[in-house]
């Protein structure tokens, strides 16, 4: 624990300490695997580290789904450590392939971040006994030590996030005290805000008195981008039209299958989800 703690305390990466942690557990108990899993919140698990003491396991995939009564899916759907003794009638696809290694017997822990469940420490034995009655206490230990390498993480990368931000506001603020031509000022805007968010695209619209919009700015994050300047009709299906109804930011997850008069550029794109912020000028939508 002091050499996992120690790595914790350095800030060394994320995946480093998931490295050391599932090797650390597999080396001080009693088992021949270990595996750190990660719930994604499609209702799948990922292996972001796995040990084992011969180096002899194979893994033809790195995530699945969660299913049947594995160790991960029972401790995910309880939020609390759980072993099985065998694995003859265990099923679902993570159970599957421990089976395949000829595993008899296995425990694993929740890890929890901050009040919410990140993932799971499993280890495991071919041994034809089980594991030993602490074995879930001792995993315990380990997975206090994950969660604080992942909130340390996490902290970091919101300290780095709001530098970023304000520098990107300072220097819009900048222009915006030059007195610089609005177009100059639209598209620098437009691209401090596409790349601070790390998107593909980003645009900004004036709403017109006609119905349509007017696409004042326009940036890519590569490639040509979207042509600048031109006005349309608002897509009736369309992101600018939820903000003008509600005048509230909105945004869209699943872009290709919104019909509307916009789906073939949005397809061109490749445009899969967006979101949008309204700007309001002396309290109208502009």
């Amino acid at each position: 624990m002091r050499r996992v703690a120690t790595l914790v305390a350095r800030g060394v990466p994320p995946e480093d300490v998931f490295a050391a942690v599932t090797e650390e557990v597999g080396r001080l108990l009693p088992v021949d695997y270990a595996g750190l899993g990660h719930y994604g919140p499609d209702g799948t698990i990922s292996l972001v580290a796995v040990w084992g003491r011969t180096g002899d396991y194979v893994l033809p995939v790195r995530r699945w789904s969660l299913g049947g009564n594995g160790l991960g899916t029972i401790v995910f759907e309880t939020g609390r450590p759980a072993r099985i003794d065998s694995f003859a009638d265990a099923s679902g696809p993570g159970s599957v392939a421990v089976r395949e290694w000829g595993v008899g017997s296995g425990v694993g822990t929740p890890v929890v971040v901050q009040g919410h469940l990140w993932g799971v420490i499993a280890t495991y034995s071919t041994q034809g006994r089980p594991l030993p009655a602490d074995t879930e206490a001792r995993l315990a230990a380990f997975t206090e030590l994950v969660a604080t390498a992942i909130s340390n993480a996490d902290a970091r990368a919101e300290v780095g996030r709001l530098a970023d931000e304000q520098a990107a506001l300072r220097r819009v603020a900048t222009l915006v005290a030059r007195s610089v031509p609005p177009s100059e000022l639209f598209d620098a805007v437009t691209e401090e805000v596409g790349r601070l968010l790390g998107a593909d695209f980003a645009g900004m619209l004036r709403y017109e008195t006609d119905d349509t919009v007017t696409a004042v700015a326009t940036w890519a994050a590569s490639g040509e981008q979207p042509e600048a300047g031109r006005r349309r009709p608002i897509d009736e299906d369309g992101l600018a039209t939820t903000i003008r109804r509600t005048g509230r930011p909105a945004r869209m997850e699943d872009c290709e299958r919104i019909p509307g008069r916009l789906a073939l550029s949005r397809e061109a794109l490749g445009i899969r989800s967006s979101a949008g912020t309204p700007i309001v000028v002396e309290g109208r939508l502009w």
